[in-house]
């Protein structure tokens, strides 16, 4: 019994003096973060935090095109009105995107920084090979687009859902089907 209790005691200990493996060492713990990959966790991480709805937005950023988008998905399947008519559709998409990403579109994005872009730029922190950063902060955000998934009833089955793109300062959205993102 002793001796059952000893080898049980050895291979159970042995896991606690384990070291990482060569691949979480090298890409996990030696990796350094960019402001960009801190920035956009932030920025989700703030619309959960700030947002009551139950489908907050998510920031991503599109390499080809430059550009950060913020997606919300409404995640209640909707049958308020027809799947097939796009101007019901584009309404919704007006009457329940977020406030946040609505003054966003309206070009209201002062909020933005105070409140959902603090990652990109922390606090006390001075960039002296780059004075004009928040300026080019600002103009990078600026080019982001709000894509707003609409699932339908209808649409659901067809594995397609409403997408209604907004970019900022713009006075309507674009919407049209697609296969959800």
């Amino acid at each position: 019994m002793k001796i059952l209790l000893l080898i049980l005691g050895l291979f159970f200990s042995g896991g606690l003096f384990a070291e990482p493996s060569d691949w979480v060492q090298k890409q996990l713990i030696d990796k350094p973060i960019s402001y960009m990959t801190y920035g956009l966790y932030r920025c989700t991480e703030n619309f959960a935090k700030n947002q009551s709805d139950t489908s907050p937005p998510t920031c991503n950023y599109d390499y080809v095109e430059n550009r950060l988008i913020f997606l919300q998905t409404d995640t209640s399947v909707q049958e308020t009105f027809s799947s097939t008519d796009i101007n019901e559709a584009l309404q919704y998409c007006k009457d329940n995107l977020t406030f946040v990403l609505e003054s966003f579109t309206k070009g209201r994005d002062w909020m933005f920084y105070i409140l959902y872009l603090n990652g990109f730029s922390p606090d006390g922190y001075g960039y002296v090979d780059d004075p004009d950063r928040k300026q080019k902060l600002q103009e990078f955000t600026r080019r982001g687009l709000v894509r707003y998934q609409i699932i339908h009833k209808e649409t659901n089955a067809e594995n397609t859902v409403w997408l209604c793109e907004w970019k900022f300062n713009q006075p309507e959205p674009s919407i049209r089907k697609s296969p959800p993102l």
